[in-house]
């Protein structure tokens, strides 16, 4: 491929601009339509009312992150194909949480999934996992909108202040405005631009290299289409396990246990709808994340002689997440408007999870801080709560931008963002699953257990960034690079484990192969867990640690029925009625009993055989009589 321009022209700015003012638009619409976000119903919760259509597309797009949609591309270019066993673990996620977590949160009406904690465990556990959402999204939306920008700013020569200000704005603007109906609907106007701009990545990368085929051929060449890793080896960074389970833990965390995704569910208006609603974002989202994975295999097959991650002197970038961005302009710079179109996409990535997040901040501020701790209640009427809640959707988009500041300025925020998503998550999880589960689970016990998850899912995830863990690559070439400087050291190559969110930061440190032997002795062997793992011993250790304090602490004797999962309410439906019908002993009676009516006199049963009997409960209906 020749060397082009790596900067935006006019019709790229028209372009973005574009996307920007009609997701800006979208959030006018909704301000003065329908119920015009009167109610903190219509504007948090989007009257309950919604159709399928954007809800589907919404939930959909709120799981392809910003980063995931930068990262997972270039995690397939250095490591190979097995990451397209990952949406298989999600599949079966989402399966669970259609059937155990929404109906629960269905059945009682809640506009904050945390209410739960406060009907099932007591108000102390719903402030405390509402708190840890609140650090956990704040941390979560400024590194995702910090990633794109600086990734786009690198190839691009868009600025990077640019980037971040216009993003964050409309975002705030759309949500504001427009409450939850906006960010619905903007979620599909933004998620087809992504697909449609990432599809054009595969489709315009294949024809460059021969065709679709010769692209598969170029990646089967070079090692990529390592789709079975059957090793159980937890410190590899991609096996069959560790991709299915990282999937699984991504997919049950977000939409079993995440206020985004539960109030997305929410806004349908029956139980049936949620749950065919999130059924159908399955095959959505597994076409969309084959798409962002093949987006590596197609980058791979037109770089995988000249890498431009090894020629950093010449291409100007550093890391994998800047190979897609880097490919879409030079890739599409002879046809004017189509790199911006497709940096449109990955812009459209961060706004969905920006508006998600914050629509979810002002709805876990308002109904589990404001409502509950306010001690003058007439003062949150309807009105007040509604403007309030326009008025914390601004904030926290405000708060976005300041923390992105902070996270370019502040390097040490990244892996400290990284392991405050995965030390709160799976632990959350437990919680909320052992309440929906069992009968036996108190307070007391959930909160030693979430305690000790968080911490164990914190030492691993600080240890992990700490100790630095080498991963090797697959093989990368510049023997085909226009002026070749042959140098083997650089075929394989070392990859620091510097993580946040779903991806990792790629850096090219060279290291000998007895160095990186040493380094596995010496480092913790929970600190060399694949980053997919990372949630994964705290979410046990607070399945486990809460059970048994409950059990020790004596359980819960007064569970409400609906505060338990479908299957479990028929458990104990089952085990009651079993009880209720429980054989009951027979007695024998004489062929002729005499029995005394204390009314009537008395009443002369007879029976023709000494070998009839009757039951005991007969018995009683006999003597009820008397």
């Amino acid at each position: 491929m020749t060397t082009t321009r790596e900067v935006f022209e006019i019709w790229d700015y028209l372009v973005v601009g574009a996307m920007l003012l009609v997701s800006g638009g979208i959030g006018v619409f909704f301000r003065f339509s329908g119920g015009k976000q009167k109610t903190t119903n219509e504007y948090l919760m989007a009257g309950r009312n919604m159709g399928m259509f954007p809800v589907i597309l919404s939930l959909m797009a709120t799981v392809q992150t910003a980063v995931g949609t930068l990262g997972f591309p270039g995690e397939v270019y250095l490591y190979g194909a097995q990451l397209y066993l990952y949406p298989l673990g999600f599949t079966v996620a989402l399966i669970l949480c259609t059937f155990v977590h929404t109906p629960v949160y269905f059945g009682i009406q809640v506009t904050s999934a945390y209410e739960y904690l406060e009907r099932r465990f007591g108000r102390i556990t719903r402030t405390i996992i509402s708190g840890l959402f609140v650090i956990q999204m704040v941390l979560f939306m400024s590194v995702g909108l910090y990633s794109p920008s600086i990734a786009l700013s690198a190839v691009s020569g868009l600025s990077h202040l640019v980037s971040i200000l216009s993003v964050g704005i409309v975002c705030a603007f759309y949500c504001t405005l427009g409450g939850m109906k906006a960010v619905l609907w903007t979620d599909v106007f933004q998620s087809v631009l992504m697909f449609f701009a990432l599809l054009s990545v595969i489709i315009k990368g294949s024809i460059d290299v021969g065709g679709f085929q010769e692209m598969i051929n170029i990646a089967e060449k070079g090692g990529r289409l390592n789709f079975f890793n059957f090793s159980f080896d937890p410190t590899l960074r991609f096996t069959v396990w560790s991709a299915l389970i990282g999937g699984f833990m991504y997919g049950i965390t977000t939409c079993g246990a995440n206020q985004t995704q539960v109030q997305r569910l929410l806004t349908l208006s029956t139980l049936k709808r949620s749950q065919l609603a999130l059924l159908i974002s399955i095959p959505m989202n597994l076409l969309m994340y084959y798409t962002i994975y093949t987006c590596g295999l197609v980058i791979y097959a037109n770089f995988a002689g000249c890498d431009p991650l090894l020629k950093t002197e010449t291409s100007g970038i550093s890391s994998a997440d800047q190979l897609i961005p880097y490919y879409m302009i030079r890739s599409f710079s002879v046809y004017p408007g189509m790199a911006g179109f497709c940096v449109s996409g990955v812009f459209c990535a961060a706004l969905t999870s920006i508006s998600s997040a914050v629509n979810s901040l002002a709805a876990v501020t308002i109904e589990d801080f404001l409502r509950p701790f306010c001690s003058c209640k007439s003062w949150v009427t309807e009105k007040s709560a509604t403007r309030m809640s326009k008025f914390f959707a601004f904030f926290y988009s405000a708060l976005c931008i300041a923390m992105t500041y902070l996270v370019g300025n502040i390097k040490a925020i990244i892996p400290a963002a990284f392991v405050v998503f995965t030390a709160i998550g799976g632990p959350t999880l437990s919680i909320i699953t052992l309440g929906m589960l069992t009968t036996t689970a108190n307070q007391k016990g959930i909160l030693v257990g979430l305690l000790s998850g968080i911490i164990l899912n914190a030492w691993i995830g600080a240890g992990a960034i700490i100790s630095d863990f080498p991963q090797i690559k697959l093989p990368q070439s510049v023997d085909s690079c226009p002026s070749n400087i042959t140098d083997t050291s650089l075929i394989t190559n070392v990859t620091s484990l510097h993580s946040f969110n779903l991806t990792l930061s790629q850096s090219t440190t060279v290291m000998p192969m007895d160095t990186i032997s040493v380094l596995k002795e010496e480092i913790f062997p929970l600190f060399k867990l694949s980053f997919l793992l990372h949630p994964v011993p705290g979410t046990i250790l607070t399945l486990l640690v809460g059970y048994i304090v409950s059990f020790i602490t004596g359980g819960d004797k007064n569970v409400d029925e609906n505060l338990l999962c479908p299957f479990m309410r028929k458990c104990l439906s089952a085990n009651t009625l079993k009880i209720d019908e429980k054989p009951i002993p027979t007695i024998s009676l004489p062929d002729e009993v005499q029995l005394t009516d204390h009314r009537n006199g008395f009443v002369t049963a007879s029976e023709s055989s000494s070998k009839n009997k009757i039951s005991s409960s007969d018995n009683i209906l006999e003597e009820s009589k008397l």
